[in-house]
């Protein structure tokens, strides 16, 4: 989610006029060694506080498609002395909170808020990643391979299959995905992932103007998709991002379980990436064969500004009522 194309299209879709670019650039004999990609909000307005995020985060938490593994990039052999100049900027920057989620533990913007700031950072979350050539069914538990039998046993009767689905019906299956998904969580008094407006606008120009980078994986029952997995794609890793099934009809066959098992044993990247989830009883731990620490960094710069737009909120909020 670091790429040109991803963040680009974040751009388009959730940029607005009155944020900031702070983006740092540092060279060495006039060759870029590092690019900072920061932007801050409500710089220019004295009544709220000024948040300092990378590019790619801090659109509306009901619109947000929850970019993993942003990160400040460094040449290689650089990162000490890069480290070094950041961590000055960003000690002289004017802000009072800085906000970067879903960094992994060993990236450098983790390096640079520890080099700045001297900020003890806990590992909050886990990436659960599959190295799939040396995956196997066999590492499930025997509950998970009894209900994965289960499913297959039925899946049998109704000739069901699963399948990658061509590019050239991704605008479909993805519509059945929303469905599917939208159906289930609404169901249970949620939004949904694809409630906003503007993240099925990102992701529909993702599947219009960069399908390579997206693949999807379904079960189909006589023709008729019942569960569809929505993945980013690059060189080495898909990346599983969304899912939705038939719930009403299907849900008792296990369908989600199937299909990330069918997908990962017919999967031709190096990785398959669940990204992150909850360091204890995170269903994706069941697959991962590789755990990695995330961190969601939450730098409070000044904590009496922080204090008194909490306070203020709250008076606003209780002359409401």
């Amino acid at each position: 989610m670091n790429s040109l194309v991803w963040l680009t299209t974040w751009y388009a879709h959730y940029w607005q006029t009155s944020w900031q670019l702070h983006s740092i650039v540092i060279y060495q004999n006039d060759n870029i060694i590092a690019i900072a990609p920061f932007y801050c909000q409500n710089e220019k307005k004295w009544h709220l506080p000024t948040l300092l995020y990378p590019l790619g985060q801090g659109e509306p938490e009901s619109a947000e498609i929850a970019s993993e593994y942003l990160d400040i990039l460094i040449s290689p052999g650089y990162k000490d002395v890069v480290l070094k100049e950041l961590a000055l900027c960003l000690r002289l920057m004017k802000v009072d909170q800085i906000i970067w989620r879903a960094a992994l533990s060993n990236s450098h913007i983790s390096a640079l808020i520890t080099c700045a700031f001297k900020y003890n950072i806990q590992q909050n979350n886990t990436r659960y990643l599959v190295e799939t050539k040396r995956w196997s069914i066999k590492e499930l538990s025997r509950n998970t391979r009894s209900r994965h039998k289960r499913s297959l046993n039925q899946f049998q009767k109704y000739s069901a299959k699963c399948v990658w689905i061509k590019p050239e019906n991704y605008k479909d299956y993805y519509q059945t995905l929303v469905n599917f998904h939208q159906i289930r969580w609404q169901e249970k008094g949620q939004l949904g992932a694809f409630f906003h407006p503007n993240f099925n606008a990102f992701h529909q120009q993702l599947l219009l103007n960069n399908s390579d980078s997206i693949k999807m994986s379904a079960i189909l029952f006589d023709g008729k998709a019942i569960a569809i997995n929505y993945y980013l794609s690059d060189a080495t890793t898909l990346y599983f991002y969304q899912c939705g099934w038939d719930d009403g009809q299907y849900s008792k066959l296990s369908p989600g379980l199937a299909l990330h098992i069918w997908s990962i044993d017919n999967c031709n990247h190096c990785y398959y990436d669940f990204m992150m989830g909850s360091n204890q009883d995170s269903y994706k731990s069941k697959f991962s064969n590789v755990k990695m620490g995330m961190v969601n960094l939450k730098i409070n710069l000044n904590p009496l500004r922080l204090f008194a737009y909490k306070v203020l909120e709250k008076w606003k909020l209780a002359l409401t009522k």
